[in-house]
């Protein structure tokens, strides 16, 4: 009896005691990519998968400590384990449901029901403005499905109303985000353009941005972010103040997002709507300077 109570002791011992490295591993690896994500729903996942990990340790303590004395300590085993293991079946839920929209979204011409409205616009791709600029923005703000608006600015401008508004600044505040962390800004955007294709993006403060990243990791940020605006059917608009930027950084940047052409585009609803934001001395004096460069 004695010798078959040391093996199951030994037994226990062993067979904890490879649970807890393993569980161990997947502790440290789920913390590791919850660190390393920018995706909210990337997040998520992990911290499911770190904290089934944390259960799973605590069982793997229990059942050692059982071996080693003997105790019987099964319930606080079998919850520690259970806990885990509905974890496991709940990330694995939330990344199917997560591959699932996003297969749909991704998908031509499809949408997931009841999550993402269907692209009423045509205007896409990477673009940029003078400050000077922004208020012509009102003019085509209704043709998008939803609207972000990231800059220095407390009030988003540009349009009437946004549906999400990240403030660049270094201290803790609602809706504030690190200028220096490029990837959590470009991880907000994107969660949200998954859910409301056809969007427009403003991006404002640029040189703000450039305070806190090297202008080389800034372009491959903007590039990275427009290739995936484009992906979303979607329009990025990046407002470029020459007079901050210096002639090499701005000829870059223009060839990378070229003037944004609003003759072009705005209908005559839209330019009724236009005039109303515009004082009639500055219509006026728009009207002279178009004249003058075509005579």
């Amino acid at each position: 009896m004695i010798v078959m109570s040391a093996g199951y002791s030994l037994a226990a011992v062993a067979a904890g005691g490879l649970i807890l490295i393993i569980s161990g591993v997947v502790l440290f690896r789920s913390y590791t990519y919850y660190r390393m994500f920018s995706s909210l729903e990337a997040k998520k996942l992990a911290r499911l998968s770190e904290i089934s990990a944390l259960m799973a340790v605590f069982g793997s303590l229990s059942v050692i400590y059982s071996g080693l004395t003997g105790e019987n300590i099964w319930p606080i085993i079998a919850a520690f384990y259970s806990i885990s293991y509905l974890l496991v079946l709940w990330a694995v839920l939330y990344y199917l449901n997560m591959l699932y929209r996003h297969s749909v979204v991704n998908k031509k011409g499809g949408e997931p029901p009841g999550e993402v409205e269907e692209s009423k616009n045509l205007l896409k791709g990477g673009f940029s403005i003078s400050p000077e600029q922004i208020r012509y923005l009102s003019a085509i703000c209704s043709r998008f499905n939803g609207k972000v608006y990231v800059g220095r600015s407390r009030k988003p401008r540009g349009c009437e109303a946004f549906d999400l508004s990240l403030w660049l600044t270094r201290i803790e505040a609602p809706n504030g985000v690190d200028p220096s962390k490029l990837h959590v800004i470009q991880g907000r955007i994107l969660e949200f353009l998954s859910n409301k294709r056809g969007s427009l993006v403003v991006l404002d403060g640029i040189e703000y941005l450039l305070l806190h990243n090297d202008f080389k990791g800034l372009v491959k940020f903007l590039t990275s972010l427009k290739d995936h605006v484009l992906l979303y059917d979607s329009l990025l608009i990046v407002i470029l103040d020459p007079r901050v930027l210096d002639r090499r950084q701005h000829s870059v940047l223009l060839r990378e997002f070229p003037e944004f052409n609003f003759e072009e585009i705005i209908t005559e609803e839209e330019r009724k709507a236009l005039f109303g934001v515009l004082s009639k001395e500055e219509l006026e004096k728009a009207e002279e300077t178009h004249q003058s460069g075509t005579s």
